[in-house]
């Protein structure tokens, strides 16, 4: 079995560069303003209508800005659950 340890003078080197390091890097950050993000508009497009238990529900829903597409989603089937009783919205 070996082992090795550095000596105790190179650890200190080692951690104090690190510290000196991270140091910098917080005054840099501080001294340098945030770039503002770029506003974009975003879009959710619902098409595909259906109707289900007599509603007209959207069965493809696009996520987009401006004219790039970043996802779709195809909703194959709604759960609607119409057993409520009158009073459950109501406080109590």
């Amino acid at each position: 079995m070996m082992s090795f340890k550095a000596p105790a003078d190179k650890n200190a080197k080692t951690e104090e560069l690190e510290k000196k390091a991270k140091e910098e890097a917080a005054k840099k950050m501080a001294s340098e303003p945030m770039p503002k993000p770029e506003e974009v508009d975003f879009f959710i497009r619902l098409t595909e209508y259906k109707k289900v238990n007599g509603l007209l529900l959207p069965h493809k829903l696009t996520f987009l800005t401006e004219t790039d597409v970043s996802e779709e989603f195809q909703i194959s089937k709604y759960l609607l659950n119409l057993q409520f009783k009158s009073d459950k919205f109501e406080k109590h």
